[in-house]
């Protein structure tokens, strides 16, 4: 309890700061998207998985930040009187009652160890530890379902059998297999990739759609996709609470699928036909829950509609340059909320720990006076 009470102000600290960062963040990109639409839907992605990322390492960055740099608190410092209390005292240096010098930086030393032992006379850092509890408690819960899910989607890989498919991509050692109770094809990676077909769906689509839709699922495993949806359903399950949060899982989500959908068409062509293929999986998609760590052709109507849109509006050709220059503005402009929070975090700490009232403390050298947890030796008067 000790280490959660220590860590709780920055664990809240960093998890606040990602409300902001998420939020601005979401902002920014937008609009930024929209003055420039000649970024491809893999460099949209890039970007947005980079907030994401920043908002998992907030946390981390304000936590280490108040260990690194913890507030210092001047046990010499004269107390005033405080109204409130009714009590006021006299600073004495340390050792003056007690008729032996100590120093400065020995008093400092000995006033973690006398804090401990008083209350500081306020709330305010029960509340922050039963915050903390609770967020612990729901991200280890939800944390707990995605382990679930993970195993869920590695036994749908294990289940599946082969499929003698001749020119099937070959990257990271992939494998094409059936599923019989499958409604859509899967790309499901990690250590040994592979891509699940549903049996029925090898009666209801030609040879040249099935190599589309083939073709769909290897660019998720060439993008790893497989390994970016685990971090992103990671962070749902740590930021629960936060809805701009879900609002970057769905935008990643879309450009992902988008990225993939341009890759087929600039590998194949024939983006009318792909777009019919498409729409056509739509209308019988009936997606598992645990499925959402698997990448898949198509996850939802509306998001359908929308690749739809994408794959069959005249748009500008990517620029690639503007692409870089996106992703590295993105990677600035998160390194630097993070060095903000860096900065922030220890001053925040300091002014959370500052002083409400005085407790009186007797000792067998004198009268201990705690400022808001901080011992001051005085003398009452």
């Amino acid at each position: 309890m000790s280490t959660i009470a220590v860590l709780a102000q920055p664990l809240l600290t960093g998890l606040a700061a990602t409300l902001a960062i998420a939020f601005c963040g979401i902002l920014i990109m937008g609009g930024c998207f929209r003055a420039l639409p000649t970024i491809s839907g893999a460099s949209r992605h890039a970007c947005y998985f980079v907030l994401l990322c920043t908002l998992i390492i907030a946390p981390v960055v304000t936590i280490g930040a108040v260990l690194v740099h913890p507030p210092v608190l001047d046990v010499a410092a004269v107390v005033a009187s405080d109204s409130r209390a009714g009590v006021s005292s006299v600073a004495e240096p340390i050792g003056a009652r007690a008729r032996m010098p100590i120093s400065h930086d020995a008093a400092a030393a000995v006033a973690p160890s006398l804090a401990p032992a008083v209350s500081p006379g306020t709330k305010g850092p029960d509340l922050l530890v039963v915050a903390a509890l609770i967020w612990i408690s729901v991200a280890a819960l939800r944390t707990a379902m995605l382990a679930i899910a993970f195993v869920r989607v590695l036994g749908i890989k294990r289940r599946g059998r082969p499929l003698a498919s001749a020119g099937h991509p070959r990257i990271r050692g992939l494998r094409i297999l059936v599923h019989e109770d499958l409604t859509m094809p899967v790309a499901i990676g990690y250590l040994r990739p592979a891509i699940v077909v549903p049996r029925v769906l090898l009666d209801e689509v030609d040879e040249a759609q099935l190599r589309q839709l083939l073709a769909h699922e290897a660019a998720h495993l060439r993008r790893y996709d497989d390994w970016t949806t685990l971090i992103e359903r990671l962070a749902l399950a740590l930021f629960w609470f936060n809805p701009f949060a879900r609002v970057i899982a769905r935008r990643l989500e879309l450009e992902r699928e988008i990225a993939c959908d341009e890759d087929v068409v600039s590998r194949a062509g024939g983006s009318h036909g792909y777009a019919t293929l498409l729409w056509q999986l739509a209308q019988g998609i009936a997606q598992s829950p645990h499925l959402t760590l698997a990448p898949g052709a198509v996850a939802s109507r509306s998001q359908t509609a929308t690749r739809l849109r994408a794959l069959l509006e005249r748009r500008p050709a990517p620029n690639p340059s503007a692409a870089r220059r996106m992703i590295a503005g993105a990677v600035l402009v998160c390194a630097g909320a993070l060095t903000l929070c860096a900065q922030l975090a220890p001053a925040l700490a300091a002014a959370s720990a500052a002083p409400s009232s005085f407790t009186r403390v007797t000792l067998a050298n004198g009268d201990l006076l705690v400022l808001g947890g901080v011992p001051t030796c005085g003398r009452q008067r």
